[in-house]
């Protein structure tokens, strides 16, 4: 009984430190991030904005700070530009930030994972990971 105790602690004390470790995965490191770019005003196909992104026409990079998508509207609300991009700013923990200039509306979504910004999305390899993990734990540990 003394044994299991302990064997499931171990194995609690495994999965917590598997979770842990996936969170220490280094943001530094380049990524590879889709780079293109969309305006109404350029006489060019669109495949970059989201509803008509074609990853495989779109160039794709080694960049150190992570992946962005940003979109700039007009005050009516037209899109004005849209690109995807290595991500050029300072915050380095920033996630999605939206501006008003007066001019222009901008948002501004920020990833730090392989080709993030080919879609924008709430969930991150990370954050997969840790529920995987969670669940596996709760399936393993929980009702015993």
């Amino acid at each position: 009984m003394a044994a299991t105790m302990a064997s499931s602690a171990f194995s609690s004390v495994c999965v917590l430190l598997a979770i842990l470790l996936s969170f220490l995965i280094k943001e530094n490191e380049a990524v590879k991030c889709y780079i293109c770019s969309w305006s109404p005003h350029d006489n060019r196909s669109d495949t970059c904005t989201k509803n008509n992104f074609i990853p495989e026409y779109t160039m794709v990079h080694d960049c150190e700070k992570g992946c962005e998508v940003v979109s700039m509207r007009d005050p009516n609300g037209a899109m004005e530009m849209f690109y995807r991009n290595c991500y050029t700013k300072s915050e380095n923990d920033l996630k999605f930030d939206r501006r008003n200039t007066g001019i222009n509306e901008e948002e501004v979504y920020k990833c730090n994972w392989k080709l993030c910004n080919g879609a924008v999305s709430v969930f991150t390899s990370q954050s997969v990971l840790l529920l995987t993990f969670t669940a596996a734990w709760c399936i393993l540990f929980c009702g015993q």
